[in-house]
This record gives structure tokens, sequence and C-alpha cells, in this order.
């Protein structure tokens, strides 16, 4: 595997980068989202001719005609909705798969003491979980986004064309609810932070207390593990619930007050102008309908928002890891060993102050046999993984044929070592892929 593509993600080029390869599904979908929207804009025009022309003139023809026209529309749109769907997903998940592969190609160019810092369980979190946040960004909560705000810019389109003035008086609460959204996710941010480090927390102590299983039992420490869990799990459901209890207090204080502040703003201003006979009944029922449904892809727009900050956030700690350097390769000098191997003068420390090896220097002749003997924490997987070039030196230099190991390119050199852990892991697979 190569790290051609992440190399390129390190500049950071956000969502065009993904959605690029894929950019006929995605004008496929948003095509079918403009001919949705537009039926359902429609579908209340039909409604405003049903009654301004069909009605009073009692044409029964026309009034069949505007039925078989709306069930038309409404036949249109759940077959472009059902084809809106599979293309969102089918897009959701080619984006998603590219970045797992993407990101898991990574994970194996970085040097040894990054697995060290980072438990498995916050790995197996950013290459799962904040994934699949992502693809819901590029798939349903993208799409969704797209078609609301289209709808809703639609419905003012149309209201200002059959009356600029009543349009423009209802329009004038709009930013104010606008800034209201735009304020109260800005401050739940912090909240979906907060939830998504201590959903990587809870995955990372879960797996290793799996892992470790075996000592739990035998020194009776799983009441301690359940304790420690509960604790995570309890911190993580208070920033949850503390986010969903502003998110939708507010959503539903403005559901509660905005559409009928809305329907009195519609009457007061429309009454007066059909009693004079320049406003007909019709439109003064879309005007209704619109009114009450005008709130609602604002709503919708403030739901989606919230999961594109999360998805925002979890796509943060995966170009976090994408910015972290590979292991050095070195030169590209193709590794040789004829002759021996020196350790001159080499230091090492895993944390600044504490070393591990210090001032340590011997040979190794080829074809000799080796021990190296000491207690627990002396040195001895520590020399050999700095041998195999798992970490940097912090002093002195090992030598092979008299030149420097760092000068040889790095898999051509891994190749020539056999290596027999202490602690055997064994692959998925078959016993041969094992081998």
């Amino acid at each position: 595997m190569t790290n051609k593509n992440t190399e390129l993600k390190t500049e950071n080029p956000g969502f065009l980068y993904y959605i690029k390869p894929y950019w006929h599904l995605f004008l496929a979908g948003l095509l079918a989202i403009l001919i949705v929207t537009a039926a359902r804009l429609s579908s209340t025009l039909i409604l405003r001719e049903l009654v301004d022309k069909a009605i009073p003139r009692s044409n029964m023809n026309q009034m069949l005609k505007l039925a078989f026209l709306y069930l038309f529309l409404i036949i249109i749109m759940g077959a472009l909705s059902y084809f809106q769907s599979i293309i969102s997903v089918k897009l959701g998940l080619k984006i998603v798969t590219r970045i797992k592969d993407e990101l898991f190609s990574h994970l194996l160019t970085l040097p040894v003491s990054y697995f060290d810092k980072n438990p498995v369980g916050v790995l197996m979190a950013r290459v799962e979980n904040d994934t699949e946040k992502v693809k819901s960004l590029f798939s349903e909560t993208g799409i969704m986004l797209l078609s609301n705000i289209i709808y809703f810019f639609g419905m003012l389109l149309v209201l200002f064309f059959l009356n600029p003035k009543a349009a423009a008086i209802m329009f004038l609460p709009m930013p104010l609810f606008l800034f209201m959204f735009f304020f109260v996710f800005d401050k739940l941010k912090p909240f979906y932070e907060k939830v998504r480090k201590q959903y990587a927390k809870i995955t990372a102590t879960t797996t290793e207390f799996i892992q470790g299983i075996e000592v739990l039992q035998v020194f009776n420490r799983c009441a301690y593990a359940m304790e420690r869990l509960e604790k995570d799990s309890l911190s993580m459901r208070n920033a949850e619930m503390k986010s969903q209890i502003i998110e939708y207090s507010t959503m539903g204080f403005m559901g509660f007050l905005g559409g009928p502040i809305l329907i009195v703003l519609v009457i007061n201003i429309s009454a007066p102008q059909i009693f004079k006979g320049t406003l007909t009944l019709g439109t003064l029922l879309v005007f209704i309908e619109y009114g009450m449904r005008l709130l609602e892809p604002l709503m919708s727009i403030g739901e989606n928002i919230r999961s594109i900050q999360q998805a925002r956030v979890a796509l943060k700690r995966i170009f976090s890891i994408f910015e972290l350097k590979a292991e050095n390769k070195g030169s590209g000098k193709e590794a040789v060993f004829n002759d021996k191997i020196e350790f001159r003068n080499v230091n090492f420390s895993y944390k600044d102050n504490e070393p591990v090896l210090n001032n340590v220097s011997f040979t190794v002749e080829k074809g000799s046999t080796v021990a190296l003997v000491g207690a627990s924490g002396s040195g001895k997987t520590t020399t050999i993984s700095l041998l195999c070039r798992f970490y940097g030196l912090t002093g002195g230099e090992i030598l092979v044929d008299g030149t420097n190991l760092d000068n040889f390119e790095l898999y051509s050199w891994r190749k020539k070592i056999g290596l027999v852990l202490q602690d055997i892991y064994l692959f998925p697979g078959s016993i041969l892929e094992n081998v």
C-alpha cells in the first residue's frame, strides 16, 4: 500500500477533495433535489388555481386536470425522493470507504511510538465512528441541508412574486430566527467536542479491559473496571443531555411561536387587500400554507447544522492523523549486511530525563549468536526495537558494516530481520497467511 493520497490530504483540501471523484453522483442527487423542491412548491400553487379559477367557474374539466396534475407531482416526488436516497447512500459509502482506506494506509506508515501513546480503542473510534459521522455529512445530512435551503428560498421567491409587500413583511423575523440558530449551535460546539472525546475514551478503555480480561478476573478488578466505565459514560451522557436540552428547547420555542406569528402577519396584511379585491383568496391560502411551512426547513437546517458540527469535529480528528509524519525511510540506500553490527555509545529514552539505554556499546559479528540478559526493564526489548528502527536514537549511532543504520532505506533493512516477539499475535486468517 502506498500513501500517495495521504500525502495530498496533509494539505487539508476539504470536502471537495472527496466529492470530486464522484461528482456525477453529487450532481444527480442535486438535480433530484431541485425537481422534488419544484414539485413541492407547485403543489400549493395548484391549490391556488383551483380556488381562484376552477371553483368560481364551476369548471369540472379544469378541476380534474388540476387533480391529476397534483397526483402526478406526488408520484414524481415519491420516485425522485427514492432515487435521491439511493444516490446519497451510494455517495456516502463510496466516500467513507475511501477515507477509511486512506486513513488505514497512513496509519501503517506511522512510527511505533505513535501507537505507544494512542490506545487501540481511540484509533478504532477514529477509523470507524468518526468516519461514520463524516459519511452522514456527504450523504443524508448534506443532501437534506441542500434540500432545505433550496426549499426555503424557493418559498420566499414564490411569495415575493405573488405579493412583494406581504412577503417582505413575512421575511422580517427571519434574520432573527437565523441568528438564534447559529448562536445556539455555536454554543453547542464544545459539547459536541466533549461527547466525541468521551466516546473515544470509552471505546479505548473498553478495548483495553476486554484485552486484559484475564488480569481483571485473576486480581478481582472487574468491579473497578465497571466503576471506571460507568464514570466515563456518565460524563458523556451529561454532556450529550445538556446539548440536546439546549437544542430542542430552542427549536421547540421557535417552532411554537414562529408559525403563529407568521400566520397573524399574513392575515393582517392580506385581509384588507382581499376586501379591496387586489388579492385573491387562493393567494391568501398560498401565503398561509407557506407561512406554516416556512419554519420547517429552518428547523431542519438547524438539525442539519448540528450533524454537520459533529461531522466537522470528526473530520478534524481524522485530518489530525493525516497530518502526522510517516516513518523516516532513510536516504534510499539499499541495506547491506556482510560483516558486523555495532552499537556505538547508544542512548535512548522514551520520556525526557528517564533514560532506558545510557552509553551502550557492543558489536555483533555476522554468523555469531548473542544473548541479551538482564532484569525486566533493563532495555533488552528496547535494544531490538532500535535495531528494527521502531524508534529514533536519543544519542550515539548504530552501524552496519560501518554505515549508519539511518542511511539505509527502511523497508529494505527490515526485510533482512526476522523477529519473534515475546507475545505472539495471530492475525485473522489461516496459519499460512500468518507465516
